[in-house]
């Protein structure tokens, strides 16, 4: 047994004003200089728990009733937000840029980090940084400090999948090196995984229902039933009827092993059938030589040309500055090229016909806190409504039977008066889709559509997404990191690097070949790690049939 750092005895809050407890009987020791990751849906307690680690329960900010007790053995606490942290950090960063912040050497954590740290965030006083990249400075100028304990709040998120793998590396040479004790919420498992974890917590409307080894968290098979995502490879062995508990390595996929293992997937995988997938060949949109660039400075695009056919569904990759931005506000018309030509169906885009073309077009930024025009979803969609009708857009005349349509298409049918304040950020994602709905779109073309949402809210949106492409024929356009998604809703996946679109392929392909994994600062899919390490015949058509078998499995 190790020294008690933090001990939680019975504890239960109550927030002032709730009928139902946040946290409830939570018996917990967390050692010193543990590495500990919290997982768990929204809405599981997990930001409560941080809130307790924080000692921020019961206090004038958060009000409410505790239960039991909470004690800590050092006071001292240091808390970082991953949202704040994703702000300045860019895969784009080299060694050359290393800057020392204390006298001393602070080691590798430090040395990577500064790895990850944007460019232009170096060189600057200090009152000039953002307040997220004043925190990662407090963080590196903290790490000579051995006592504290560290809790991060998902620092993966918006992360490129290479630069979270550089985060989760540095924060590893940390631990190893000070034995600080350290918390991580996130709803990322398979890059924690990266690196060693000494202890999972699972949270589940407020109760710890899960405490132990990442290695019997994964053998339980318990994740899925949680709204947690599992590792794909965990996944098919389960779905394959394979017998988790004689997995050797089962959380290490470099290293897995089992009896008769490759047999069984490989019987698995061909009773599967392939998905036919109804593909047209009509052009909606053709770009041909287009460039642009800001500010007469580097060009943001460089001679583009890509065909795009109505229908399609399209994920697009690339590290951070890759073009990707660009290209969706040029696709979109907000943005117009510096060369080159735009076609919609087959027609030259020009002055006199853009913003036809722009209302025919649906882009969802990431940052979608503007399109938020009302205080419930029927008011959100009349407002909406009456924007369009302002830029010109042809609308269906009966309003009531389109707000229906289009929230019936959201699973949003009993919640027409339901406040937008009480809503999930996946519920909001889904209810600005379901506003770009009413005009009828040709093209719609969303940034991260997965990005902070759990895993039960990801396949919710991700499914009503698949179904509006499918089902109404609109071709969709989506900016993602996220290897899972792209593989299990794409067929056609763009590469960009530099302004360029460097490869045009399958999803599979993309994720599988090194090179283009190492430039869309991607990461190799678990599944092609998995399929190559038991020597599977086809990985390809592997991975192909399991995503597209899970995605089926999903969304029944």
């Amino acid at each position: 047994m190790g020294e008690a750092w933090i001990k939680f005895n019975n504890f239960s809050f109550t927030y002032a004003g709730a009928q139902f407890p946040a946290l409830k009987d939570i018996n917990l020791t967390i050692e010193k200089g543990e590495k500990v990751l919290v997982l768990g849906a929204n809405g599981s307690g997990k930001t409560s728990f941080l809130k307790a680690l924080n000692q921020e329960l019961g206090t004038a900010a958060n009000p409410g009733k505790i239960e039991g007790s909470v004690s800590y053995c050092d006071h001292n606490v240091e808390s970082f937000k991953g949202k704040d942290i994703a702000d300045f950090i860019s895969e784009e960063a080299d060694d050359e840029h290393l800057v020392d912040l204390t006298p001393q050497d602070e080691g590798n954590f430090s040395k990577r980090i500064w790895a990850l740290l944007a460019k232009d965030s170096q060189g600057r006083s200090y009152n000039d940084l953002s307040a997220g990249e004043q925190d990662l400075y407090r963080m590196l100028d903290h790490i000579k400090d051995h006592k504290k304990l560290y809790i991060f709040d998902e620092p993966l998120a918006n992360l490129a999948p290479r630069a979270a793998e550089g985060f989760v590396d540095a924060l590893d040479d940390f631990h190893m090196k000070t034995q600080s004790t350290i918390v991580v919420v996130e709803h990322r498992l398979e890059q924690m995984m990266y690196r060693h974890i000494d202890r999972v917590l699972v949270l589940l409307g407020g109760r710890l229902v899960f405490d132990g080894s990442l290695s019997d968290l994964l053998h339980h098979a318990i994740l899925a039933n949680l709204d947690v995502r599992e590792p794909l490879y965990v996944t098919a062995m389960r779905y394959a009827g394979y017998p988790l508990d004689q997995v050797h390595h089962i959380a290490h996929v470099n290293h897995i092993s089992g009896p008769n293992l490759k047999k069984v997937m490989e019987d698995w995988a061909l009773s599967i059938p392939n998905f036919r997938y109804q593909e047209s060949k009509e052009e909606l949109i053709r770009l041909e030589g287009v460039s642009y660039h800001y500010n007469h400075k580097n060009h943001a695009l460089k001679d583009l040309n890509l065909k795009i056919c109505q229908g399609e569904m399209i994920s697009v990759v690339g590290a951070n500055g890759a073009g990707k931005t660009t290209l969706s506000r040029i696709l979109s018309q907000s943005l117009q090229a510096d060369q080159g030509q735009i076609y919609w169906h087959g027609q030259a885009v020009s002055e006199d016909n853009r913003q036809a073309v722009r209302n025919k077009i649906a882009y969802l930024p990431q940052d979608f806190k503007h399109l938020i025009l009302g205080q419930n979803p029927w008011e959100q969609l009349d407002r909406t409504y009456a924007h369009y009708q302002e830029a010109g857009c042809q609308l269906a005349e009966n309003k009531e039977d389109l707000f229906n349509q289009v929230l019936a298409a959201i699973g949003f049918d009993h919640l027409k008066s339901y406040p937008l304040k009480f809503l999930s950020y996946g519920q909001l994602k889904r209810l600005i889709l379901a506003s770009v709905l009413l005009k009828e779109p040709d093209l719609i073309i969303i940034d991260e559509p997965t990005e902070g949402q759990d895993y039960r809210h990801m396949v919710d949106f991700m499914g009503t997404l698949y179904q509006i492409n499918q089902e109404q024929g609109i071709a969709v356009i989506m900016n993602t990191y996220d290897v899972e998604v792209l593989l299990a809703y794409t067929r056609r996946c763009l590469v960009m690097a530099e302004g360029e679109i460097i490869a045009d392929t399958d999803p599979v392909h993309v994720t599988s070949n090194e090179d283009l994994v190492d430039q869309a600062a991607l990461r190799e899919s678990s599944l092609s790690v998995f399929a190559k390490r038991i020597g599977l015949v086809d990985p390809y058509a592997f991975i192909r049939k399991f995503m597209d078998y899970d995605r089926e499995v999903q969304q029944s």
